[in-house]
């Protein structure tokens, strides 16, 4: 069982802790030239894209391995039973430091941390750039896993096109529910315009080759904590 850190928006880790997400999808890195390529899982979880057009083409065209087993694509985020630590933008006690400079003869800055805590919310002081101690903001990729308050565990990875989702799985994305204004709404058109937001206009129509991901949330204990 590994452990590894997934970045999340605020309102999708919140809504991981109440138990509206449980699935998030994420772009296949290395999609088909073209989407004649289509995919089926085999016997051993793996799933293997292949061109129906071309039937005499070995399968192996290219493979994807979402169970961890083969010498092919595996999934970056692990496999069922594996724990990912929600990476969160969070505020860290410390400063900035002087670090060179830049070939255009800019100052580098890097951050020293000086605290045992992280914070989510503004707090009142914070640090600027001229080597005073602080608060500063920090991405959701920079937080340290032992500062993680959100923990899950994977139970199951697919490789999809990201429009294959239903109005259910909409719904277990986090998406909120708009059937309750409207119960005839189509929850991935919503779903569309979160995905349009976080990965630019059109990425929704491009329908891009996904891992979609499943997962439980767990309560495992922290440094903030």
């Amino acid at each position: 069982m590994t452990e590894r850190g997934i970045c999340m928006t605020g309102p999708n880790a919140l809504a991981i802790r109440e138990r509206r997400k449980t699935q998030t999808r994420r772009i296949f890195k290395r999609k088909p030239d073209d989407n004649s390529v289509v995919y089926h899982v085999d016997g051993d979880g793996n799933w293997i894209g292949w061109y129906p057009d071309r039937p005499a083409l070995a399968e192996f065209t290219l493979k994807a391995y979402p169970k961890g087993s083969g010498k092919g694509i595996k999934c970056r985020w692990g496999v069922p039973g594996d724990l990912l630590y929600i990476r969160e933008a969070c505020w860290m006690w410390g400063a900035w430091r002087k670090n060179g400079v830049t070939k255009t003869g800019r100052q580098r800055w890097r951050f020293r941390p000086r605290g045992l805590r992280v914070v989510y919310e503004r707090p009142a002081v914070t640090a600027k750039r001229d080597g005073s101690v602080g608060w500063v903001y920090r991405h959701a990729r920079y937080m340290p896993k032992k500062y993680a308050r959100t923990w899950v565990q994977i139970t199951d990875v697919r490789v999809q096109q990201v429009q294959e989702l239903d109005n259910n799985e909409a719904l277990a994305e986090g998406t909120p529910d708009i059937r309750t204004i409207d119960n005839n709404f189509d929850m991935r058109d919503c779903f569309g315009v979160l995905w349009d937001d976080i990965h630019g206009p059109g990425a929704w129509e491009r329908n891009d080759w996904v891992w979609a991901l499943t997962f439980k949330l767990i309560k495992k204990e922290t440094v903030n904590e």
